[in-house]
């Protein structure tokens, strides 16, 4: 009969993979906000560190499925991406600051933070090698 061993998931852990995924949202910001600056690809170093903060953002979001389910971590990852970009083109590149994009900027903000609460410590077996 085959046994393995199970390492218990810790609130460490978990709370660790929520933070990746954080970082991971506010890289995808960056490389948003960069390829606008690389003007469809053709400007050199925005281009660069774009294609940079998207390999980072994805790998930090890879990093950590090793403990959340992918539903929910790609939820918060790209709401947070699609939230931060908007608040920061509103904010700092002249973008249109309409009531009503506000207002779903916030919806969006509001539904990430609701289902990082509603997930409570949801987590996944790990998957593989060292966590974080």
């Amino acid at each position: 009969m085959k046994q393995t061993l199970q390492c218990p998931v810790s609130s460490t852990g978990t709370k660790a993979a929520w933070m990746v995924v954080i970082a991971g949202g506010l890289m995808d910001v960056v490389w948003a906000v960069l390829l606008d600056y690389s003007e469809g690809l053709t400007v050199l170093w925005p281009s660069v560190f774009a294609l940079a903060a998207i390999t980072v953002s994805y790998f930090l979001y890879v990093l950590s499925l090793k403990l959340l389910p992918a539903g929910t971590a790609y939820t918060v990852f790209t709401g947070i991406g699609t939230a931060g970009t908007g608040l920061i083109g509103i904010l700092f590149l002249g973008e249109p600051a309409g009531g009503w994009r506000i207002f779903f900027i916030g919806m969006l903000l509001l539904g990430i933070t609701r289902l990082k609460l509603a997930s409570g410590g949801e987590t996944v077996q790990p998957k593989g090698g060292e966590l974080i």
